[in-house]
């Protein structure tokens, strides 16, 4: 399968500096890349449509917000916890789903 990201992914990066200013421009990046190529994954289609970028978006916000936590369920300081979700809302799945395209067995 050959994945199409488009010019889109620096419209998508300058909206998410302004979520998150003090985000490294490169990590950003790479993570709009890396969340993109599994939404067209997850989806089986080639390029993604206008509707899903809001949804990559959020997974990206949601992966930034959790680097340096990968790995941990839960932690806690000076009697503060703080846990993390290790799966997708129901909502996100179902915005996924919306765009599945079902595969021939061999495909």
């Amino acid at each position: 399968m050959s994945w199409v990201v488009t010019d889109e992914g620096s419209s998508t990066l300058r909206k998410l500096l302004v979520v998150l200013p003090d985000a490294d421009e490169d990590v950003l990046s790479m993570l709009i890349e890396d969340v993109t190529r599994s939404v067209l994954t997850f989806c089986h289609i080639e390029e993604l449509p206008a509707a899903l970028e809001p949804l990559v978006r959020r997974l990206v916000i949601a992966r930034n917000n959790k680097l340096g936590s990968e790995g941990v369920a839960s932690e806690s300081f000076s009697g503060i916890s703080q846990g993390f979700t290790v799966d997708l809302d129901a909502d996100t799945k179902r915005e996924l789903y919306a765009f599945r395209v079902a595969q021939s067995p061999g495909a």
